[in-house]
């Protein structure tokens, strides 16, 4: 009776060797083909894969069986960061003489990055024929279709997001104002000390002639301006808005808002367009957008959703981050964080760390001594792309005060140099050349641009595969198997919305993508409106 736990048990610890039994990358992928194809059905067929939690389902150790479960155990080990990392490189960046880290890749890669394009050729159409891995969010969802759901993320990630590399503003009042000197950063690159709060008013203050009868604007210092706001009235709703705008189409920018009285949440913080009325809330009206403190997003007196982000009152600071590109406004909750300090004392680093904020999805993000920023993810998407948008907040509560901080960049706003990993929004950090006052070894510039172009081309290889993919499948499949179909329902959704999401800021990049993507794109998108014209209850 033990012969059944003893064979899971040599399983399960097959499955945490792996790192030992196969150390070089190259092994465990020939062992993932082997196991694919061995498990792979005929052409003909579309059969149920088992999942069982890597288990056995008897005593008798069929072949079939075993190949099934080394694939699941595989399937789960590999997905694991540790691991995951080793399929898809990452684009090589260079900021200046001193930048050590892409000399070394330089010098100990190979000039061409080894991406496991072949995995996702193979991977794909096996997850496609074993229906079981298609049970969208069960709890059979197997190894497989996560593994490959992962491998998938990690490719858009870095082959066509360039790890969520972010345009910057071209005004230099709104790239102080979010995020320091060349605009906001790739997710997970910011070290200690680098984010920084302030309080600005010279250069960040609420507007006396865009401000609610009910609001005062207090004075900082001797200066005329202010950054704080305070509601006079009782139970009235009022709205101030910033006398920075952020114009379209100019990159992201970041702001803060701090809540230095605001016991029961009664305070709305987003953006406005100049002809929002200051008589009512931020989203009170068709020209707003605001999330107020008791978790509901509004817009046009409208409750657009109740549950989004946390709850936020007295002392807690909100980070605000507009894309004027992508017309997306998000927030997030800067955690445990001591109070930022006024324009005389110099700007706050909280536990002199903060990790760049991430879209679109719920995480956290530590710094080294416990601060942590809550990503809230997008809240309003489809913001108008052709008027200013301007930051703004509304209060309720007599009493209550909100003041406006600057999110800034340190490491950039100072020296330039440090020993954490730059902010980068310039192409020129992707393909650096010695015109570009870059001031390195001409074969360290051959070499990060050699890798980069080959990033870009897996990028263009794996994105025009799926998108056949995609066309192949709308093609030949009925509604009812594509609306089961983990290409269509999964990956598709965020390929096309990462498509739209390609940098311009490198050069030629974008051009590039377009002219190979938009045959494909504009097929797919014809053969959707094709199949699911007539079908209203299509759930895709």
């Amino acid at each position: 009776f033990l012969v059944e736990p003893l064979c899971n048990e040599s399983l399960l610890l097959w499955g945490a060797s792996i790192p030992l039994l196969y150390p070089d990358h190259t092994e465990r992928v020939n062992l993932l083909h082997e196991l694919i194809r061995n498990n792979m059905p005929p052409d003909s067929s579309d059969i149920l894969f088992p999942v069982s939690r890597f288990q056995v389902e008897s005593c008798n150790w069929n072949e079939s069986e075993l190949q099934r479960c080394k694939l699941e155990i595989l399937c789960w080990r590999l997905r694991i960061s540790d691991m995951l990392g080793h399929f898809i490189a990452q684009p090589m960046i260079i900021t200046d003489s001193n930048d050590q880290t892409s000399r070394t890749l330089v010098e100990n890669r190979r000039q061409v990055p080894n991406n496991s394009l072949s995995t996702f050729s193979l991977l794909g159409p096996f997850v496609e024929r074993h229906k079981t891995l298609m049970q969208i969010g069960s709890e059979t969802d197997a190894n497989p279709a996560k593994f490959y759901l992962a491998l998938c993320q990690r490719a858009i990630q870095s082959l066509l997001l360039w790890n969520d590399l972010s345009l910057s503003s071209n005004d230099a009042n709104d790239r102080d104002i979010s995020g320091g000197g060349v605009g906001t950063a790739q997710a997970g690159t910011w070290g200690e000390g680098t984010m920084q709060l302030e309080s600005n008013p010279t250069k960040f203050h609420f507007d006396s002639t865009k401000c609610s009868d009910s609001i005062a604007i207090v004075p900082s210092g001797s200066s005329a301006v202010g950054a704080t706001a305070n509601q006079r009235a009782t139970k009235v709703w009022g709205t101030v808005l910033s006398t920075t705008c952020f114009t379209p189409k100019s990159g992201v920018h970041r702001w803060a808002v701090k809540l230095d009285k605001c016991e029961r949440g009664h305070v709305f913080v987003g953006v406005t367009t100049a002809r929002a009325s200051v008589k009512t809330y931020v989203g009170g009206d068709k020209n707003g957008w605001g999330l107020i403190g008791t978790q509901a997003l509004w817009h046009d007196r409208n409750k657009i959703r109740g549950d989004y982000g946390a709850p936020f009152r007295t002392g807690a600071v909100v980070i605000a981050t507009l894309d004027t590109n992508a017309g997306t406004l998000s927030f997030g909750l800067w955690k445990d964080a001591s109070p930022p300090s006024d324009g005389a004392s110099g700007p706050l680093s909280p536990s002199q760390g903060m990790s760049l904020m991430s879209s679109p999805r719920k995480t956290s993000s530590h710094g080294a001594g416990g601060a942590v920023i809550e990503d809230w993810g997008v809240a309003f998407e489809g913001l108008p792309l052709d008027v200013k948008l301007y930051p703004a907040v509304g209060l309720y509560q007599r009493d209550d005060r909100a003041s406006l901080y600057t999110v800034s960049n340190s490491d950039l706003l100072g020296s330039g140099k440090s020993a954490t990993p730059p902010l980068v929004s310039s192409g020129s950090f992707y393909y650096p050349s010695a015109k570009d006052g870059v001031e390195v070894e001409p074969r360290v510039i051959s070499g990060v641009r050699a890798w980069n172009r080959s990033l870009c081309a897996d990028g263009i290889t794996f994105t025009s595969e799926a998108l056949m993919q995609t066309i192949k499948v709308l093609t030949c499949e009925s509604i009812s198997s594509i609306e089961s179909s983990i290409l269509m329902t999964r990956l598709l959704p965020s390929l096309a919305s990462s498509i739209c999401l390609i940098p311009s800021c490198i050069p030629n990049l974008s051009a590039k993508y377009a002219m190979e993507f938009m045959p494909l794109v504009t097929r797919c998108a014809k053969l959707i409106d094709r199949k699911f014209s007539d079908d209203d209850d299509c759930r895709l």
